[in-house]
């Protein structure tokens, strides 16, 4: 059973929510109101199809954000929440905020250094997908205590690292774990 979690039209109008989970993962992720009624539903539908259907389901897949691969496609787009966000995570209440432009001039950034603010806030944001994945990895886990499969599409190791970094999908080994 493969399960939606992106922000439906009707939520995002009621919920006054300016992004789109589907093409601004990056973003939604940090909604937190999404976040917790994303994982609210999953648990109910998983609740729901264990009672009803639950010899008859092997597996669990749940998707978000572009292509369902959970593909951040707001190409560094930086908005006031998302820096401060940014700033919050890193401890540094200065910390610079790369402008797009500064983003996309630099073609491998596994070669920066930690001290360089485009590599930094391009760590930050390919976390953002990965954590959002864990999140619902755990939500799912709650009911299926670990009785079936849960799975998901999640990037391309054959996509160059700066693409990885810039669609959020360059942290394999936090999903995997």
């Amino acid at each position: 059973l493969m399960v939606q979690l992106d922000m439906p039209e009707w939520w995002r109008i009621e919920n006054k929510c300016e992004c789109n989970s589907f093409s601004q993962l990056g973003e939604a992720a940090l909604e937190e109101k999404w976040v917790n009624d994303a994982c609210d539903y999953f648990k109910a539908l998983i609740r729901y199809a264990e009672e009803k259907y639950g010899d008859r389901v092997f597996a669990y897949g749940f998707a978000a954000g572009s292509s369902n691969e959970w593909f951040d496609q707001g190409h560094g787009n930086i908005s006031d929440k998302k820096a401060a966000d940014y700033r919050l995570k890193t401890g540094n209440p200065d910390a610079v905020i790369p402008t797009i432009e500064q983003i996309y001039s630099k073609a491998l950034p596994s070669l920066r250094d930690d001290d360089d603010p485009v590599y930094n806030y391009q760590k930050y944001c390919a976390d953002s997908s990965p954590s959002l994945v864990v999140r619902f990895a755990h939500a799912a886990q709650e009911i299926l205590k670990h009785q079936k499969i849960i799975g998901l599409f999640f990037g391309y190791s054959g996509l160059p690292y700066h693409w990885q970094n810039r669609l959020g999908t360059n942290g394999y080994e936090k999903v995997w774990a």
